[in-house]
């Protein structure tokens, strides 16, 4: 128990910082401390079972909390994310368990828990009697016992969110509750073990089963969608009708139908990897801008839901128009697709375009090779195709942007309309000194960097290794877009980052607190994005549009941060190159509109029925069919 309470501290210290903190913590939060020392007594039990050694059970309990809580501290400082149990089996995930422990959690880290270990043990060996110390229980029944006790102890910690939420306990414990929608909130109010074991449960549901959730209650919920797609439509008719009317003529058609001939727009998508403007940052100064070759492009801004990372629940909202917000905090949809969801690609495929994913990493990464299909691609490519093709070219540690342009093209030059959706590896954190080789820098790279920033080395680094990824996905861009530019057909070309880039040594938000341009890491700007739309004269003869409706970022640490949901990108899309939009997606637009007003989820119908239906599609029976609103 004296071993379990020192790993509570030694955690608790790690997570938050200081010890007078820590001790205030403590002192605030009794029942969940006394929670704590059980739970790390049932490690101890287990290993002492095992290795029947007091001083192994004391160390390996020690050791179990400081990996938990560093971890833990690390992930949380460069992406704003908990540990979760479920990162320990996503090896071939950059930025999980793997690569924290091979990038952030240097050698050094383990220095202080070393010498802990070390002079605890030998301080309790010479203050305590040697001899059990040294050899531990004796028989074999008492270690059964142990074993089996701290096992059961476990197995009950495991559904630590489930009972804790119960009303008697809430009742006798004062215990806050184990939320689903604040993880940062449950590591404050229960401490980093007791919160790492209770999303074990938490992070295998991603969205809550709504309360009304029936089929009698279909019908309902299908005449409010039904409404606002009406008001949706009706809204867009008048802003279309001149359009629709000059694009009808191109095609030598009256009116817009799928069977329409004529030349139906390419539509090519550019998720890249942590795109987004670092000039914004004051204090950074650079001869060139890095984002020179989309510049003129810029369309607006759109918020994403996490930092630096989860780059698949960005790809989940422009995809099927579906919301995160309806979701639990760290929430990943997307690798738990099932079935086949109406999404972007398989709308486009109806109307007769092929739809191709790219993605220069491999196909099991978040699912893709799996999901992609249920989404409507007819085909994806991933690194391995690449490779095989002699064509995945590597800039630092993955396959380079600049791979990407000869097999786009390649698919551009078939014929048809085309769909070409890309996500971009290049430039994936994290941004460490070893990242590229010398040669691969460009002098333009570099910053001047104020020296009130007061950055250490590590993090100029991470700040040039970022930039000359940057720099390479703005050729990468232009390369597309000049050959292009040269087609007799329409195109457009859409491209947004996925998440902010979390640049740093040691912390992947130090540098926008310390710069100013945040305030703390839940300001919008922390998930806002920048957003770049084209089409080549082909597109602007047929009257193509390039404006999205977006938002503009003000200038200046203190501007304004709009909050236009990804999930309305696509609609947004299709609207600019004239093509219908399905009715989930003028849901989605509706849906926008009302949450900038509504004070809360349930206060709107609207809301709700969304909500509903992102469940049946996901997650329940399929009760409402996607053309039936």
């Amino acid at each position: 128990f004296a071993g379990s309470g020192l790993a509570l501290i030694f955690a608790q210290r790690i997570v938050l910082g200081d010890l007078k903190t820590t001790l205030r913590w403590i002192g605030r939060h009794w029942v969940a401390v006394l929670m704590t020392i059980i739970l790390a007594s049932a490690m101890a039990l287990i290993v002492l079972g095992l290795g029947n050694r007091y001083w192994l059970a004391f160390s390996v309990t020690l050791l179990l909390a400081f990996l938990i809580a560093t971890v833990d501290r690390i992930k949380h400082e460069n992406a704003l994310t908990r540990f979760l149990w479920s990162d320990l089996f996503k090896t071939n995930d950059p930025g999980k368990f793997k690569e924290l422990i091979g990038h952030y959690v240097r050698p050094t880290v383990f220095g202080p828990i070393i010498l802990l270990l070390t002079t605890g043990n030998i301080a309790t060996w010479l203050l305590l009697d040697p001899a059990p110390f040294s050899r531990g229980l004796a028989g074999s029944l008492p270690r059964l016992a142990c074993f089996f006790l701290g096992l059961l102890v476990l197995v009950i910690f495991r559904y630590y969110a489930v009972w804790v939420n119960l009303p008697f306990c809430r009742r006798f414990l004062h215990l806050a509750e184990f939320t689903n929608q604040d993880y940062d909130g449950n590591v404050e109010e229960h401490g980093t073990l007791l919160a790492f074991c209770g999303h074990i449960t938490t992070g295998k549901r991603e969205q809550d089963q709504p309360t009304d959730y029936a089929a009698e209650n279909a019908d309902a919920i299908r005449r409010t969608l039904a409404a606002a797609v009406a008001g949706a439509s009706a809204a867009a008719a008048t802003e279309a009708a001149a359009a629709t009317g000059a694009i009808a003529a191109a095609r030598g058609t009256t009116a817009y139908t799928p069977t329409a001939a004529g030349p139906l727009p390419t539509i090519i998508v550019l998720a890249i990897e942590s795109l987004w403007d670092i000039t914004q940052v004051p204090g950074l100064t650079f001869t060139t801008d890095p984002l020179e070759p989309l510049r003129a492009d810029y369309a607006g801004e759109a918020r994403v839901n996490w930092f630096a990372g989860l780059t698949s629940n960005t790809e989940f909202e422009f995809l099927t128009s579906l919301s995160l917000r309806f979701m639990h905090d760290s929430a990943c949809p997307f690798i738990k697709i099932d079935r086949p969801v109406p999404a972007l690609p398989a709308h486009l495929r109806e109307i007769g375009y092929t739809t191709t994913a790219f993605h220069s990493f491999t196909r099991t990464f978040y699912a893709r090779d799996k999901v992609y299909p249920r989404l409507g691609f007819d085909q994806f490519f991933g690194v391995e195709d690449f490779e095989a093709a002699g064509q995945a070219e590597k800039k630092g540690w993955y396959m380079g942007d600049a791979a990407l342009v000869q097999p786009i093209i390649n698919q551009l030059e078939q014929p048809g309309p085309q769909l070409v959706f890309a996500v971009t590896m290049q430039n994936h954190g994290p941004y460490t000194p070893d990242r590229y080789a010398e040669s691969e820098y460009e002098p333009e790279a570099t910053p001047t960097v104020a020296p009130e920033l007061a950055l250490s080395a590590g993090d100029e680094r991470a700040i040039i290794n970022y930039v000359q990824g940057v720099r390479d996905s703005g050729k990468m861009y232009r390369a597309i877009r000049d050959y292009c530019q040269q087609l007799d057909r329409p195109v457009m070309i859409l491209s947004f980052g996925d998440h902010l880039p979390g640049i740093g040594d040691h912390s992947g938000f130090r540098i926008f607190l310390r710069s100013g341009l945040v305030h703390s890491i839940k300001d919008d700007a922390m998930f806002s994005v920048p957003v770049f739309c084209w089409t080549n004269p082909a597109g602007q003869a047929l009257g193509l549009s390039t404006d999205l409706g977006l938002p503009a970022r003000e200038a200046g640490p203190s501007g304004s941060v709009p909050s236009i949901g990804f999930n309305t990108l696509a609609p947004r899309l299709l609207r600019c190159a004239q093509l219908p939009t399905t009715p989930i997606q003028q849901v989605a637009l509706a849906a926008e509109a009302r949450q900038q007003k509504a004070r809360s989820q349930t206060d709107d119908d609207l809301l709700r029925a969304y909500a509903w239906l992102q469940y049946d599609w996901l997650w329940g029976q399929g009760l409402i069919d996607p053309k039936s609103f």
